[in-house]
């Protein structure tokens, strides 16, 4: 009897997926986001570091979760896509999150600043709420008044 390739049994065992191990380079955000911070305080010099555009593996983003933790300040902005932004535990540095439409994650950053810029009324916008409130205003002295009458 002669035992050829088709007679050998095989059993294909999907394998799991593997996670990839940290890169080490969790660490040197952490130092990066010290300087940063000195910085800050120092030479009041904001700063960003857009964490999707460097070589993070998911493990290097659970450390930066676990070393920056969560602060009390949270927001949420809709414009072309959620964006969700918190400051972390480490007062001073901003967590932004970035979605598109579907809800993908497009992109994380840390920003390092007093309060997040993307967050503070742009002038123009300002202006625009100056005017919409002094027509209100303007309405508001045109439009009599019902007498009231007391019971």
């Amino acid at each position: 009897m002669s035992i050829g390739l088709s007679n050998i049994q095989i059993h294909v065992v999907p394998s799991e997926p593997r996670a990839q191990p940290a890169s080490g380079n969790a660490s040197a955000i952490l130092h990066e986001l010290s300087q940063m911070l000195d910085d800050l305080l120092s030479q009041q010099q904001t700063a960003m570091i857009d964490l999707r555009s460097l070589p993070l593996s998911a493990e290097d983003f659970e450390q930066l979760h676990a070393a920056l933790g969560e602060g009390e300040v949270h927001a949420r902005l809709d414009a072309l896509g959620e964006t969700r932004i918190f400051e972390t535990a480490v007062s001073g540095i901003w967590w932004h999150i970035y979605y598109d439409s579907e809800g993908e994650t497009l992109t994380e950053m840390l920003e390092v600043s007093r309060f997040p810029e993307i967050l503070k009324s742009q002038p123009e916008d300002m202006r625009l709420g100056l005017q919409t409130l002094q027509s209100a205003l303007h309405h508001h002295r045109n439009t009599p008044v019902a007498p009231t009458v007391n019971t």
